[in-house]
């Protein structure tokens, strides 16, 4: 055991210190080790070390005892394993066996340093960490984690090897290798996102990837800062490949352009016609009324079909909307297209929603259809707006006639686009689209031959 001085020396350090004989058994420890295990360490001596560690781990410390005393040219070894205490727990502990033997210290040295606070966190930390890996790999996003700086990758799922074409153990030595797989022309926009991220400002870009695809494929990328203490430590984002998403709206885009002029310009050349038709056989006129009203008809679906093409292509990017003053826009409207029908409110004032932009075509076309469909010669519509559990609902009344079976189906999601050409129920689709997009959801409370009624239903916004 230590000398005198040695052992005031080993009892002020804050290290459990104790020394074992060959067999393993305790012949001192310092004050640290009572401290620490909460034994009387007189109890201690004679007892053997091995007995206190936990069975699973008691094998590979006394492996790596046992090779300091067999081999010479071994003279320290390292073990972490859990030491009961007094009361029957059990702490963890990082210890440096040596055979370092002096005329002060007979025995060897075992020195040991509490680590159960940084086992735990390793712990819950590699637990988070499996967890987030088992998530990941059931979505088809590229989940990814970068030091503040971008120096490290903290975390990536395997999904970024199927979109950038290359693999995560490279990105892991390299972090920065994703640039080399973005579009040359896009780089230096992704670079300049990369710093606002550093500086902590959330941040969405589009960018294409993959030159073995010839950068075929195109990434949406929302990235968000982590800060603390006013240091961005940390920066989490996703990744979605867009790249069929952006061709089918370029599609519908150009579709829709085509459709439009040329569906205008055609309808343009038929109204024309008849009119020149009506001119020279007066007696056609009931005909060539029918020709342009179809074709006035067709030009307000040309017109409807562009709005839902809008509403899909921009995307269900939602925004607060106050819809009082745009129902009183709407009303105001309405009444200057059809004086004959009158419509009355009951919109509080406090009725603020989150909904895609177009809310106002909604609201207009269920005003619209609830007076062009009705056979009365006076049409009457009430318009009542309440909010109730995190919602707001705008219901509008008419004493029109019952809407077809087809129609009210396609208000409840039910119709299918296939029977769409022989149903009026186009605008109707426009008011469930933006349902949706804005999630919400279009409901019929009343389809009789007293009336109709519907009921859209959107997101009431939060208080700013």
């Amino acid at each position: 055991m230590p000398h005198d001085h040695a052992n005031d020396i080993l009892d002020h350090i804050q290290n459990k210190v104790v020394l074992l004989n060959t067999r393993g058994e305790y012949i001192y420890a310092n004050a640290t080790t009572q401290r620490l295990l909460g034994f009387d360490r007189s109890d201690l001596i004679g007892e053997c070390a091995f007995e206190y560690i936990h069975p699973e781990d008691r094998p590979a410390v006394e492996r790596s005892f046992a090779r300091i005393l067999a081999d010479d040219s071994i003279t320290e070894a390292t073990a972490v394993y859990r030491n009961r205490t007094a009361e029957g727990d059990y702490i963890w502990l990082e210890s440096q066996l040596s055979d370092v033997t002096t005329s002060d210290l007979d025995g060897y040295l075992v020195s040991s340093v509490d680590v159960t606070k940084r086992i735990e966190a390793e712990t819950k930390h590699s637990n988070l960490s499996d967890r987030l890996q088992e998530i990941a790999q059931t979505t088809d996003e590229v989940i990814w984690m970068f030091a503040g700086d971008w120096s490290e990758l903290l975390f990536i799922n395997d999904a970024y090897e199927r979109y950038y074409g290359s693999t995560v153990d490279q990105l892991r030595e390299r972090p920065l290798t994703f640039l080399d797989r973005i579009h040359p022309e896009d780089r230096p926009r992704v670079e300049v996102a990369m710093e606002r991220l550093s500086d902590g400002h959330p941040t969405e870009i589009e960018y294409r990837v993959d030159p073995d695809q010839n950068y075929h494929n195109q990434i949406w990328v929302r990235g968000q800062p982590i800060v603390k203490d006013g240091e961005v430590v940390r920066i989490v984002g996703v990744s979605r490949d867009v790249t069929e998403r952006n061709r089918r709206e370029r599609q519908l885009l150009v579709l829709d352009n085509l459709l439009r002029h040329n569906l205008r310009n055609d309808m343009n050349l038929i109204t024309g016609a008849a009119a020149l038709l009506e001119e020279e056989h007066p007696d056609s006129a009931d005909r060539t009324g029918l020709i342009r009203n179809t074709a006035s008809e067709l030009l307000e679906s040309a017109d409807k079909g562009r709005r839902i093409t809008e509403m899909v292509t921009d995307g269900p990017d939602r925004t607060r909307v106050d819809l009082r003053a745009t129902i009183d826009e709407c009303v105001d409207r309405i009444r200057e297209t059809y004086p004959q029908a009158t419509v009355s409110t009951d919109v509080p004032s406090d009725c603020t929603v989150l909904t895609i932009r177009q809310v106002d075509t909604a609201i207009m076309e269920l005003l619209d259809n609830a007076i062009s469909y009705s056979s009365c010669s006076t049409p009457h519509v009430t318009v009542t707006v309440s909010r109730t559990d995190g919602e707001v609902e705008t219901e509008v009344y008419s004493n029109s006639d019952p809407l077809a079976g087809f129609e009210a189906a396609v208000l409840r999601g039910d119709h299918e686009m296939d029977d769409l050409y022989h149903s009026s129920g186009l605008g109707l689709w426009l008011v469930y689209w933006l349902a949706e997009l804005s999630n919400g959801r279009t409901e019929i409370e009343q389809n009789t031959a007293e009336g109709v009624s519907i009921a859209l239903t959107l997101p009431a916004a939060l208080d700013a």
